[in-house]
C-alpha cells in the first residue's frame, strides 16, 4: 500500500502543472456535481409532472367558464328578442295596410341590427317566418321554405322550448344563412364556420314558421382557447360528438363519436383519466359546459415531460454555479503554485507602461529565476532603444517637417515682394493697400501662432487671400472656383497644403497666349478620408515630366516645382506614407492633385 501511494505521489511531481490542475477540476467539480444533479431530478421530476397536470386542470377550468359566458350571453341575446311582445306581434299579424307592414318590417330590422352594432362575434341575426307579408330575402328576415321545414334540425328547433337549439358548426359563405339547404356541388369560395343558436318565436304553438336564429362565429370560440395559451389538444362537442370548435382546425365540424374514449365521458360531469392510442399515453381532462357540451383536453404525456425542462435548466444553473465555485478553488490554488510566474507577468505589464523594472529580481536558480533576469536583461536594452532610437528618429521627422514648412514662406514672400514692388509702378494706392491687406491675412493665417495644423476652413480662408494677391499680379486671367462640403470645415490640416498646389498651377500651367486659367478647388468626404482637389485647365504636364516633379528636380523658365513634393512629404512625415498627393495629367487638357487625407475631428 505505502509502495502503490509513493508510486502515486511521483505520478503526480511528473506531470505537467496544466494536467494538474485539468484533473483537479474533475475531481473537485464534475464528479459530486453528477451525483447531485441526479438526486436532484430524481426527486423533483415527480412534483413538476403534479404541478403541470394541475396547471392543464385550472386552464381547461378557466376555459370551460369562459365558454358558458359566451354562450349565456348568446342565450340571454336571443330571450330579450323573445320575450319582445311588439315584435312577436308583428311577426304574426295579417296586414291590409302597406304602412303597418313598411312600419313592422323598419321596427323588425332595427332591433336586430342593434344588436349586431355591438357584438363582431355575431354575423347575422335572421328569423324564419312564413308570414308571406312580410319583406323577406334580406339579411334579417328570411322565408322559410320547404326544404328548411323539412329539416330534421329545423323541426327539432320547434321542441326545444325556452331552452332553445344549437346548431351544428357549418362553412357559409357571405351570401347564405345558416339553415340554407345545400345544393349539389355547391362551392364555397369564401367562407367561415359558424354555428347557430335557435328558438321558437310562438309562445303558444310549436309552429316552426316563426325561428330566430342566431349565426354565430366559431373563431369566437377559438379565441377563448388562443387567450388561455393552451398548447395540447382541445375539443368542444356536443352530445351527439360533433366537435363545436378546437385548435385541431381540420377537425372542425367533424365527428368523434368513434373515438373509444367518447363513451368514458358521458359517465360524469368532469374527470380525468389515461388513455393509450397508438402506442401514445395520454392524459384526458374533461368538463361539461352548461349547455351539455363537452370540453376535453387530450394531454400527451410527452408534453407533460417536457415541462421537466425548467428543471434541468436549474440543474444548469447549478452546475454553472458549481463550476464558478470550482474554479475560485482552482485559482486559488494556481496562485500558490504559480505565484512566482505572476511576479514575472507583472514585469511585463510593466514593461507595456513603459515602467521598466531594473531594480526587481527573482531569487532561486530554477527556469522562472533565469528567465526573470534575462529580461531584465532585455528591458534595459528595450529601454535605451527607445529613448536612444525611437525617440530620436521622431525628433529627426518633426525637423524635417518643420524644415519642409520653413520652404514656403520665404519663397511666397519673395514673390509677393517682387510683385508688390511691380504694382508701385503699375498699379493705384487702393489696389496696393488691398494686396497688403490680403499679404497680411495669408501670413496671419499661415503663421497661426505657431502651429503647424489648422482647420480646413482657416486653410481655404488663407488660398482665397492668395487667390486674390494671384488675381492683381496676373491682371485678372486666373478664374477660381472653390467648393468645401461643410461636413469637412473643421477637419485638422497642415497649414499651407492648397497654396503650393495653387501656386503651381498658376506658374506652370497658364498659356502664354491664353486669355485666362480656370482652378477648380473641392474638397468632400470619401469613407474615412477627406479629399482636397486643385483642378487646372493649363498647360498639362507630360508623362515623363511627373516622376521629377514628385521628386523636385524639375526645372523651367518659370522656376522650379519643388511645391508638389514639400506637400507630399509634410503630408506623410505627419499623418503617414498612406496619405499624400496623387497627380492625374493631360497634356493640352489640365491637370488634377488629389490630396487624402485622414477623416479626424479636432481635439
Amino acid at each position: 500500500m505505502i509502495k502503490i501511494l509513493h508510486k502515486l505521489i511521483n505520478i503526480i511531481n511528473n506531470t505537467k502543472l496544466r494536467r494538474k490542475l485539468v484533473i483537479s477540476y474533475l475531481i473537485i467539480s464534475l464528479v459530486p456535481l453528477f451525483f447531485v444533479s441526479f438526486w436532484l431530478i430524481k426527486n423533483a421530476n415527480d412534483i413538476i409532472i403534479e404541478q403541470t397536470t394541475n396547471s392543464y386542470r385550472a386552464s381547461l377550468q378557466q376555459l370551460t367558464n369562459n365558454i358558458n359566458n359566451e354562450l349565456i350571453n348568446y342565450m340571454d341575446i336571443s330571450r330579450h328578442i323573445y320575450f319582445n311582445r311588439t315584435l312577436n306581434n308583428y311577426l304574426q299579424k295579417e296586414y291590409k295596410d302597406i304602412l303597418e307592414l313598411i312600419e313592422a318590417n323598419d321596427y323588425i330590422k332595427d332591433n336586430l341590427e342593434g344588436y349586431l352594432k355591438y357584438r363582431n362575434d355575431l354575423r347575422k341575426i335572421i328569423i324564419y317566418t312564413a308570414n308571406y307579408k312580410l319583406f323577406t330575402g334580406g339579411s334579417y328576415m328570411v322565408q322559410v321554405n320547404s326544404d328548411q321545414l323539412a329539416n330534421t334540425e329545423y323541426q327539432s328547433i320547434s321542441k326545444s322550448g325556452i331552452n332553445g337549439y344549437w346548431g351544428k358548426p357549418k362553412a357559409v359563405s357571405s351570401e347564405n344563412n345558416y339553415w340554407d339547404t345545400a345544393k349539389p356541388n355547391q362551392k364555397y369560395i369564401e367562407y367561415e364556420f359558424v354555428f347557430s343558436y335557435n328558438l321558437n318565436m310562438n309562445y303558444s304553438s310549436n309552429n316552426p314558421a316563426n325561428i330566430l336564429s342566431l349565426e354565430i362565429r366559431e373563431k369566437q370560440l377559438y379565441k377563448l382557447m388562443e387567450a388561455e395559451g393552451i398548447d395540447n389538444e382541445i375539443y368542444v362537442f356536443n352530445a351527439d360528438g360533433i366537435i363545436m370548435t378546437t385548435n385541431k382546425r381540420d377537425m372542425l365540424g367533424k365527428s368523434i363519436a368513434s373515438e373509444k374514449y367518447f363513451n368514458m365521458l358521458k359517465r360524469d360531469q368532469k374527470g380525468n383519466f389515461l388513455w393509450t392510442n397508438s402506442g401514445n399515453q395520454f392524459e384526458v381532462m374533461f368538463n361539461t359546459t352548461n349547455n351539455g357540451w363537452k370540453i376535453v383536453s387530450l394531454i400527451s404525456f410527452h408534453n407533460i415531460i417536457k415541462q421537466t425542462s425548467n428543471l434541468l435548466n436549474f440543474a444548469i444553473v447549478l452546475i454553472f454555479i458549481s463550476m464558478v465555485f470550482s474554479m475560485l478553488i482552482i485559482y486559488w490554488i494556481s496562485r500558490l503554485l504559480v505565484k512566482r510566474l505572476n511576479v514575472l507577468l507583472r514585469h511585463i505589464n510593466e514593461m507595456n507602461d513603459s515602467n521598466i523594472p531594473i531594480d526587481q529580481h527573482l531569487d532561486g536558480d530554477d527556469e522562472i529565476g533565469i528567465l526573470d533576469r534575462d529580461f531584465i536583461k532585455m528591458a534595459e536594452k528595450t529601454k535605451y532603444l527607445i529613448e536612444e532610437v525611437y525617440i530620436l528618429n521622431i525628433k529627426k521627422k518633426e525637423a524635417e517637417l518643420n524644415a519642409l514648412q520653413a520652404q514656403i514662406n520665404p519663397h511666397f514672400l519673395y514673390n509677393t515682394l517682387s510683385m508688390l514692388n511691380w504694382m508701385t509702378l503699375k498699379c493705384s494706392g487702393e489696389q496696393i493697400r488691398e494686396v497688403v491687406n490680403n499679404i497680411a491675412k495669408f501670413y496671419r493665417i499661415s503663421l497661426s501662432k505657431g502651429k503647424e495644423i489648422i482647420t480646413v476652413e482657416k486653410e481655404v480662408e488663407c488660398i482665397k487671400a492668395y487667390l486674390e494677391i494671384q488675381h492683381f499680379r496676373t491682371m485678372d486671367r486666373i478664374r477660381s472656383f472653390i467648393n468645401i462640403q461643410d461636413e469637412i470645415l473643421d477637419i485638422p490640416v497642415l497649414k499651407l497644403t492648397l497654396q503650393p498646389l495653387v501656386e503651381n498651377s498658376i506658374e506652370h500651367g497658364i498659356y502664354e497666349d491664353k486669355n485666362e486659367l480656370c482652378i477648380l478647388i473641392k474638397g468632400w468626404k470619401e469613407e474615412q478620408y477627406i479629399i482636397l482637389e486643385v483642378t487646372d485647365d493649363g498647360i498639362g504636364i507630360e508623362e515623363g515630366i511627373l516622376e521629377s516633379l514628385m521628386n523636385g528636380t524639375y526645372t523651367s523658365s518659370k522656376g522650379s516645382a519643388y511645391g508638389l513634393k514639400n506637400v507630399d512629404q509634410r503630408i506623410k512625415l505627419h499623418f503617414g506614407d498612406k496619405y499624400g498627393l496623387i497627380i492625374k495629367s493631360s497634356v493640352g487638357v489640365g491637370t488634377t492633385v488629389r490630396i487624402i487625407l485622414p477623416f479626424k475631428k479636432a481635439d
